[in-house]
């Protein structure tokens, strides 16, 4: 009896590659909607309020880190099935700390829209 836990000669299945990339699609997509929120706010922007204008290019500066994140994340998992490793291919951190700094701009850019529509009286 072996004790590797897989069989080196089993071909591997493309469904293992296919949800890869379907992921790494994923995370792409959810980017390039905080990029748009980010570019959005950031033509907003004006010499009145330029606080909008940091807020935007934070949310810019996160949708890159995540675009980096998810393309790290992609070419571990791949290297991952190409040597068949016995060991889980998951991060259970990285999307922890990626929400907690996407939902801190957001509550940002949010508590300065509010206080903006307060203004002075």
């Amino acid at each position: 009896m072996s004790s590797e836990p897989f069989a080196t000669s089993a071909p591997l299945e493309p469904k293992l590659y296919f949800a890869n990339e379907r992921t790494f699609l994923h995370w792409l997509h959810a980017c390039l909607t905080l990029a748009s929120v980010g570019m959005v706010l950031t033509s907003a922007a004006d010499r009145d309020n330029p606080m909008l204008l940091c807020i935007g290019v934070a949310l810019s500066g996160v949708s890159l880190f995540l675009m980096w994140y998810a393309y790290r994340t992609f070419l571990w998992r791949m290297a991952r099935i190409r040597s068949r490793a016995a060991e889980r291919a998951d991060d259970p951190v990285g999307p922890i700390v990626i929400s907690a700094s996407v939902v801190v701009a957001l509550a940002a850019s949010a508590m300065l829209a509010f206080s903006s529509s307060l203004g002075p009286a």
